[in-house]
């Protein structure tokens, strides 16, 4: 068996150093023994110690469910770094910002308990992710993932297909989750339970004003005639949580988020909507569009 994490790049040493600070190593003691797999052999010793103290007590029962118990840790721990290294790229360059201890033992004393491969793949985004940029995922965040069920999980991820504006779900009648979903999405602390309104103000203009939707497409609004016009949307902000979490899911908004635009739309007269593409994600938080898009909508010319 290999190393738990191979040193080939900075991104690749800086998560073996960071996992091997935790063990007490360091990322050059787990390049030059490669094929003894120290991450293995430190939880092993820990385990077999805790056994043989046992058995020397007369306990061989409970010898056997502590080799069990910490043979699971330690393979749950193993499998989320080996994950965490896929998510790294050839050459990537990260930040030098070493991970802050605390948070690397609140780490791996979560991850060992976890054993669903789903939530292994989450877990190690996060462990990779704060290795490329430390302090992207906080100490709450990581409490809020643990106390998570595979099945809350996968409503998170379905109400990601609700998103506007990468911030907010929408929770207009007819186009939104269901009040159920959206009350246990609060209740893990991931959506903010209190109703908000945010307000689109377009100016007339022969260009059209977009909405940034998802990572990959915005909705441009035509409003080339009506001097202002203002598109309103019931939602509920996502958490500090639950923004640091959305940052792990390739979401795609759902086909009831564009209905839902073109419907504020063609209340308030605009002439067309179209969905087109992002071709740029800007450091100021806007992005810059492709002028070739899909028309959702379109007004009956008179």
């Amino acid at each position: 068996m290999g190393a738990l994490v191979e040193v080939n790049t900075d991104g690749l040493a800086k998560l073996a150093d960071t996992v091997g600070g935790w063990l007490g190593l360091n990322a050059r003691a787990i390049e030059l023994n490669a094929e003894a797999e120290a991450f293995a052999v430190v939880r092993r010793v820990d385990a077999e110690n805790a056994a043989t103290l046992a058995r020397l007590e007369g306990e061989e029962q409970v010898a056997n469910y502590i080799h069990a118990r910490e043979k699971r840790k330690m393979e749950n721990a193993k499998s989320v770094a080996q994950l965490a290294q896929s998510q790294m790229v050839e050459g990537e360059a990260v930040s030098s910002e070493p991970v802050n201890p605390d948070w690397i033992n609140r780490f791996f004393s979560i991850v060992e308990e976890v054993s669903d491969s789903q939530m292994q793949r989450l877990w190690a985004q996060i462990l990779a992710g704060e290795v490329k940029q430390p302090k992207s995922y906080s100490l709450r965040t990581l409490e809020t993932l643990r106390n998570m069920t595979k099945e809350e999980a996968d409503i998170f991820v379905k109400a990601t297909t609700y998103i506007l504006d990468g911030d907010s779900i929408i929770t207009e009648p007819g186009f939104s989750l269901s009040v159920e979903e959206q009350l246990l999405l609060s209740d893990i602390g991931l959506v903010n339970n209190e109703v908000l309104t945010v307000t689109y103000t377009m100016q007339a203009q022969e260009e059209p004003s977009f909405i940034a939707v998802d990572r990959d497409f915005g909705v441009g609004i035509y409003n080339p005639d009506i001097p202002v016009i203002r598109l309103e949307f019931s939602v509920k902000s996502l958490t500090k949580a639950g923004k640091e979490l959305v940052k792990l899911i390739d979401y795609t908004a759902s086909d009831v988020v564009y209905k839902c635009v073109v419907a504020k739309s063609k209340q308030q007269r605009c002439k067309a909507v179209i969905k087109s593409p992002i071709v740029e994600h800007l450091p100021s938080g806007h992005c810059t569009y492709s002028k070739k898009g899909v028309i959702l909508y379109q007004q009956d010319e008179k």
